[in-house]
């Protein structure tokens, strides 16, 4: 019948003859599957993880009255930001606790709490990140645009925030501004006939953290997310 493998090097004809054209096929399949985990590992490498120090995080408000300007602190809860510098997905929550605000007036703080925000309905107030529109350079400074969903008052709010981002090893500082119309969104108007109050806060938010790779699960459990961060700031 002739030579099976006439195009073949002697040396890959021996193995043709004795084993059949599987091995080929395998050494492609096994090529392939390499490949696959290499791709699979460079994906995991964009995902990073943000987990955040609540002590050392803030939030700061800002309204305007017609006789001074009210300047303010809510105190951040918890929280932990998944995102992907190849796909731009984001995931995760920020919580803040709405009756955790202080302007240095307990009158106004209690009102603010109680009347304005519900605070004993309402406990949190959440930013759910979902997209992220630009990449976070490993290091140094960036500045991308994140979609997510803010939650106040039990109700959800789409928004758009440009959010800065400073990265020095495994420490990070995010930060953004965004204004809250609350009038609009529900929550009750503090004006009165002599007081005019601005139906709309200024909020700066700055979370500060550790950042490392996301997580992966090992036979031993899984490895910690940010050295030396804890959501309760602990160090």
């Amino acid at each position: 019948m002739g030579n099976p493998c006439p195009s073949l090097p002697p040396l890959f004809l021996q193995r043709e003859c004795m084993y059949g054209r599987n091995t080929l096929h395998l050494g492609r399949i096994a090529g392939l599957s390499l490949l696959s985990v290499l791709t699979a590992t460079s994906a995991l490498s964009q995902q990073k993880l943000l987990a955040v120090d609540t002590a050392q995080s803030k939030v700061n408000f800002t309204l305007v009255d017609v006789l001074h300007t009210v300047n303010g602190t809510f105190q951040v809860q918890q929280g932990d930001v998944k995102f992907d510098n190849h796909t731009g997905a984001m995931s995760g929550i920020i919580e803040v606790g709405v009756g955790t605000g202080h302007s240095g007036n307990d009158i106004r703080d209690r009102r603010m709490a109680d009347n304005i925000l519900d605070a004993p309905h309402f406990a949190l107030a959440t930013f759910e990140p979902k997209k992220m529109h630009g990449t976070i350079a490993p290091t140094g400074d960036s500045t991308v645009q994140v979609d997510g969903v803010f939650t106040i008052h039990g109700a959800p709010h789409d928004m758009t925030v440009a959010m800065k981002v400073h990265i020095d090893g495994s420490h990070a500082i995010a930060s953004t501004h965004f204004v809250v119309p609350y009038v609009k969104w529900g929550m009750k108007d503090p004006s009165t006939f002599v007081l005019r109050v601005n139906k709309e806060v200024d909020i700066d938010l700055t979370l500060v953290g550790g950042i490392a790779p996301v997580p992966t699960t090992t036979a031993t459990g899984t490895t910690p997310a940010a050295p030396g961060m804890a959501h309760n700031g602990a160090q």
